[in-house]
């Protein structure tokens, strides 16, 4: 194991799924560490770091973004893998966003549809039927959140309806690609770091056992249209008798966001609606409190009916959001 006595913690929280993130200061240097939340985790970081590993050799060949240098990985004390990577001096681009012109807005809309565009140049291999793990997906969070752990009507009642919507569920044919390309995986705004130097940085990616660009635009939808950076930091307000979120009118973000899809004329509409409500799914599974995985199930639910009337509309307001 590498310890430095010198180092000064400058940061230590958990990332939303758990695992564990610090900003250390050592003498010469300031880096971010990343360890995983127990032993049985440690294979998502070793995927993680991998996957870190691709996205590098990926910008090298392009100028498109960078990738945070990787310093090291090892095992702790504790038996849980960590790695260590260059602190990189920027933004969240969620936050970002709040300071950017129109222009400046609808150029980081255009570089992150090229970014994923460039993924998806990078086929893989894969054995994993794309429609059973989707389904797997939904399935995991009934698996993990059980109804005798809700404490409110609303809460029992979004999960019954999700339960039974999961139940009914027919994926399209037409919904599926059936063929892995490399991606991120977990594309949302708040893992996509811009300098002062307008510098697009990548940081956080997921391993998914079917990957797919899917993911990639399911991830900037989650927090263009479902708002995510608003429920994870609980900056919300819900109406219980009419199922409905209220949230405070962000017009940067609506305008990322219709911009944005003014890029994705050629995708399947349901395929993303359909990878939407699974990302979102796989999210609430980590869900903190109960009004926040109400939120959640309040916005999946509406993607699963909307998927099932064959009634998919990215470029609208979600009916469960109001401003």
């Amino acid at each position: 194991m590498n310890i430095n006595f010198k180092e000064n913690k400058q940061l230590d929280l958990d990332g939303f799924s758990g695992n564990k993130i610090e900003v250390i200061r050592s003498v010469d240097k300031t880096f971010v560490r990343k360890t995983a939340k127990n032993i049985e985790e440690n294979y998502k970081i070793e995927k993680e770091i991998e996957k870190l590993e691709k996205l590098n050799e990926i910008s090298k060949k392009n100028n498109q973004f960078k990738i945070p240098e990787i310093k090291l990985s090892n095992y702790n004390q504790n038996e849980l893998l960590y790695y260590e990577i260059e602190f990189i001096a920027g933004e969240n681009f969620d936050n970002s966003l709040q300071k950017l012109s129109s222009d400046k807005i609808k150029n980081y809309s255009k570089k992150l549809n090229e970014i994923i565009n460039t993924f998806s140049q990078n086929p893989l291999e894969s054995k994993i039927d794309e429609k059973k793990f989707l389904k797997q997906k939904f399935i995991e969070m009934i698996n993990k959140i059980e109804k005798e752990n809700l404490t409110t009507n609303l809460g029992k009642e979004l999960f019954d309806e999700y339960c039974k919507k999961i139940e009914n569920l027919e994926i399209n044919k037409n919904d599926i690609n059936n063929r892995s390309t490399f991606c991120h995986g977990d594309l949302a705004l708040d893992n996509i770091l811009i300098t002062r130097k307008n510098e697009i940085y990548l940081i956080d990616p997921l391993h998914n056992d079917f990957e797919n660009i899917m993911w990639d635009y399911a991830k900037i939808l989650q927090s263009s249209m479902a708002h995510w950076n608003l429920i994870k930091y609980q900056n919300f307000r819900l109406i219980s008798n009419n199922k409905k979120i209220i949230i405070p009118p962000n017009e940067h973000i609506t305008m990322f966001h219709q911009d944005f899809l003014k890029h994705l004329k050629k995708e399947n509409t349901s395929s993303i609606t359909l990878y939407l409500a699974a990302t979102l799914a796989r999210v609430a599974k980590y869900s903190k409190t109960e009004k926040q995985l109400c939120a959640l199930l309040i916005i999946i639910n509406e993607l699963l009916t909307d998927y099932s009337n064959g009634k998919c509309d990215l470029t609208g307001t979600l009916n469960s959001l109001r401003r």
